[in-house]
């Protein structure tokens, strides 16, 4: 209950003369306070915020090779295989604040990946909502593993934006090769048509 409370504010006005709340995880705490009514031990919810955080980090893994290669099943489950259970899941699952960033790192290239990559498939508003609410569950756990969940985005998005600035000037050409060749190819069948009508 005190831990939930402490979620309401994002000042801890209780220690010296006050600071910005520095476990400030308000996800975290509904999820686990949520278990705690339905009567699970503390034991046993910090087992389920686990697991819980695997899926989540194994889900939104899935769901970023699901963008790139949407029809290959194979890819999308061994990915989520993969970055759902590898050594960094062992060493960092325990110390969970640090794991929660990490685990939402897919999220943020999911909600990156679909703005850069498709920005006219869905309204313009959503894929800035989507970033806004992960980066809102994200909470302030540890400051330091934010960069566990904006690296991999930011890495993403200068790609992205580079494969689509090189792929404007190809796209550019296309249509005038195109139009080259069919004039082209009406350049030549004309003297056969006239030949034949001869």
């Amino acid at each position: 209950g005190r831990y939930l409370r402490s979620q309401l504010s994002l000042w801890d006005g209780v220690r010296n003369l006050g600071r910005p709340n520095p476990y400030f995880s308000p996800v975290v705490g509904v999820f686990v306070g949520a278990l705690r009514l339905i009567g699970l031990s503390p034991a046993w919810a910090e087992r389920v915020l686990h697991a819980a955080m695997i899926s989540l980090r194994a889900t939104g893994a899935a769901a970023v090779m699901a963008q790139r290669r949407p029809k290959d099943r194979t890819a999308v489950a061994l990915t989520a295989l993969v970055f759902g259970f590898n050594p960094i899941v062992a060493e960092f699952l325990v110390p969970s604040g640090i794991f929660f960033h990490y685990a939402l790192a897919p999220w943020l290239v999911w909600c990156v990946q679909g703005a850069v990559a498709a920005p006219g498939r869905t309204a313009p508003w959503k894929w800035p909502a989507r970033t806004a609410l992960v980066i809102f569950a994200m909470g302030a756990i540890n400051s330091a593993s934010l960069l566990y969940a904006f690296g991999p985005a930011v890495v993403v998005a200068a790609g992205l934006v580079l494969v689509e600035a090189r792929g404007r000037p190809e796209r550019a050409r296309r249509p005038g090769l195109r139009r080259g060749r069919s004039s082209r190819r009406v350049r030549q069948a004309r003297p056969s048509g006239s030949r034949s009508r001869r």
